[in-house]
């Protein structure tokens, strides 16, 4: 059965999607699926082949299609760039699709999947937002079936699509299991020995409420250092200012390799999960990669108390604060460090409850998803 994966965006990326859609594309195609990930041509500065970024096999084909791009005028057209970007490209997919014929389409986007279940019946979405806008609605019911990755996001999304799979995101432990111990990947970073890393990994979107743990620095001993790792370059310059306007005692990394985010894990004491209670999004329809590359590290996790987590997180995996309180959220930080024996009964007991969102066993429930659907003709 082939399969072709649709992403407007540009790849190699920082941001998380990129991740997310190589990893699932390698999984899919050792599925028995024939995978092919179709991207418009786009600038990157990531020049690095995707595959070796992301380490992922070569078992799926990669097509990019001539399309508009409008990176750079965002100042100007705002969501009108892109929604022009995805009408060019979906003309262009539209082609493509009736020339190779593919038996199934899969995107993660809404405008994508409306205007492509126009020319194909068999479009499967995987949505991580909800709305109340009818377009929405329409996309919904448009479509094959819904992959969603929350069960707060499933229960909206049944109201209007029956067909729907609660699939969490997941981790590729090969890669973040790795044997390299704490000193080691210290050394290998650069970090001090003789201070306790409490390390963020991920974006520092106002809704993730990195800022929290930031506050939270205020509270911790000298012989604590926080790190944030992450972040694309325009949030990174606002955190920046952000910090240096409270005077607060953290350490802004920025961007790495992705394959250096293995390392990071490795070298934490403490690793930190922060989420916003001010927001939908945050409290009810995430499911953070970093989530599940914590627990596959082995190391002490320290989380905002928010529904979303508590979907994969409870007290016997981690350590859980009020979301949106410094104190609280230092004070978490404290006890994961004062508490060793604690930190690695909550660790260990955090690696054998990651075992089962592994991105194979992620794409073997959807892959399953795909098959047991209702069947439609394949091209309309």
């Amino acid at each position: 059965m082939q399969l072709f994966y649709l992403a407007n965006i540009r790849i190699p990326t920082e941001k998380a999607h990129g991740v997310q859609i190589a990893k699932m594309c390698a999984a899919l195609a050792n599925q028995d699926l024939s995978v092919t990930l179709v991207v418009p041509k786009k600038f990157t500065p990531l020049k690095e082949d995707i595959f070796n970024y992301y380490q992922v096999k070569r078992n799926f084909k990669i097509i990019r299609l001539n399309s508009l791009n409008l990176i750079g005028w965002d100042f100007l057209l705002g969501r009108l760039g892109f929604y022009l970007e995805t009408l060019v490209f979906n003309a262009r997919v539209k082609r493509l699709v009736q020339r190779l014929k593919p038996e199934i389409l899969y995107t993660r986007e809404h405008l994508l999947a409306n205007l492509a279940g126009r020319y194909h019946k068999n479009i499967f979405l995987e949505t991580h937002v909800y709305s109340e806008s009818r377009f929405y609605y329409k996309c919904l019911k448009r479509v094959k079936g819904v992959v969603v990755i929350t069960h707060k996001l499933k229960e909206q999304v049944q109201k209007f699509q029956a067909n729907v799979l609660l699939a969490p995101d997941g981790v590729d432990l090969r890669q973040f299991d790795i044997e390299l111990d704490k000193h080691e990947a210290k050394r290998k970073l650069g970090l001090p020995q003789n201070e306790a890393a409490v390390v963020y990994l991920g974006h520092l979107y106002p809704w993730k409420g990195a800022e929290v743990l930031a506050r939270a620095s205020a509270f911790l001993p000298l012989t604590c250092r926080v790190y944030f790792t992450g972040g694309t370059e325009n949030d990174i310059i606002k955190f920046k200012s952000q910090v240096k306007s409270e005077n607060l005692r953290v350490e802004i990394i920025g961007h790495r390799q992705y394959q250096e985010m293995p390392i990071w894990l490795k070298a934490a004491d403490v690793l930190v999960l922060t989420g916003s209670a001010e927001t939908d999004l945050s409290k009810h329809y995430t499911s953070p990669m970093k989530l599940f590359e914590y627990m596959a590290a082995k190391r002490p996790i320290v989380a905002s108390d928010l529904p979303s987590f508590r979907e994969i997180l409870n007290e016997s995996r981690a350590i859980l604060v009020k979301a949106g309180d410094p104190q609280a959220m230092a004070d978490g930080v404290k006890m994961a460090l004062t508490h060793p024996a604690l930190s690695r009964q909550l660790s260990d007991q955090a690696y054998l409850d990651v075992q089962k969102y592994d991105w194979q066993a992620r794409a073997a429930r959807i892959t399953q998803f795909i098959q047991h659907s209702e069947p439609h003709p394949k091209v309309i």
